[in-house]
């Protein structure tokens, strides 16, 4: 089963769950003692994919861990971290070891998800175990301009097909994120700088681009063009069939790096032109036309208004 973490930030002074609560707690020993408390669905179902079962044959945890299950589920987390030099010391039904050895301790959550299922996993850490506080960058450098865009779709075309196109021509592309309505534009977009492996997911509503969430930082915005481009539609021709990606590019805007740093979800874009307007299509950092928003046969496409690579 797939697994997703999304981790929080560490949060000191706070209170550990009750004695009795029926929280699967882990206990580790390493440099100092850590413990973990898992949200009993999720310690269970950890146990039964360990013993070979799905998650479609389990039941939601009614009750505390058993010595059974408690030994799987140090079995799984063992197996896990075994390169890490903290050693799984033992796993109780309940936090009362927690309280114990901590006061006061830091807080580090995560929100897990194991296939269908959801839960929180909460890292219970000494409070001298504090993260060193970043250094802050200089305050120069919050007003260094960064160029964005803000991506909606792309669409992969052979080198040939894209010296065939001329102005007037539709183009559907295999991914488009926004749609008409009687509202204006909606639905969701990317905004980061061309090439960077970092996103920001934003929300388009009534022709506005509201922050949604921080996107995968292991995802480009845009795939590189590696074929490097001529103005002559002939060169386009002789490459035949390369694939050559191209992104359809809602607006394009420059913001100050300490303003882009404390964009927030809800945040509301200034774009600088009425989003739904004229779109532009990029290739790599380059764009190579322009077009308006169609409905093709109940798809939404670009019909091209302007083209750099048709012959003139």
């Amino acid at each position: 089963q797939p697994v997703t973490i999304r981790v929080g930030s560490p949060e000191p002074g706070r209170a550990l769950p009750a004695v009795d609560a029926a929280r699967p707690t882990l206990l580790w020993s390493g440099a100092s003692e850590i413990g973990m408390t898992l949200d009993p669905t999720l310690a269970a179902a950890i146990v039964e994919l360990t013993l070979g079962g799905a998650i479609a044959e389990h039941n939601a945890a009614t009750g505390p861990l058993g010595e059974l299950e408690r030994g799987v589920l140090a079995y799984a987390f063992g197996r896990w971290l075994a390169p890490s030099p903290w050693r799984l010391a033992d796993v109780f039904a309940h936090p009362a070891a927690l309280h114990a050895l901590m006061d006061a301790p830091i807080r580090w959550s995560a929100e897990l998800a194991i296939g269908p299922l959801e839960g929180r996993a909460d890292l219970w850490l000494p409070r001298d175990a504090a993260p060193t506080t970043r250094r802050s960058p200089p305050a120069w450098s919050r007003d260094l301009p960064i160029a964005l865009v803000l991506d909606a779709g792309d669409a992969t075309l052979t080198a040939r097909d894209l010296a065939a196109l001329r102005p007037g021509d539709v183009l559907v592309p295999d991914r488009l994120g926004v749609a008409h309505d009687a509202s204006g534009l909606r639905g969701h977009a990317r905004l980061g700088a061309v090439h960077a492996r970092w996103g920001i997911a934003c929300v388009i509503e009534a022709g506005e681009a509201r922050v949604a969430r921080r996107a995968d930082r292991n995802t480009p915005m845009t795939a590189r063009l590696e074929e490097s481009m001529s103005d002559e539609a002939s060169t386009l021709e002789a490459m035949g069939d390369t694939p050559v990606q191209l992104t359809v590019e809602l607006a394009r805007m420059s913001v100050p790096l300490g303003e882009l740093a404390a964009l927030a979800p809800g945040a509301v874009l200034r774009t600088g032109q009425a989003l739904g307007a004229p779109v532009q299509l990029r290739a790599g950092d380059r764009v190579i036309g322009a077009g308006e928003l169609v409905e093709v046969e109940g798809e939404l496409g670009i019909r091209l208004t302007a083209l750099e690579v048709a012959p003139g």
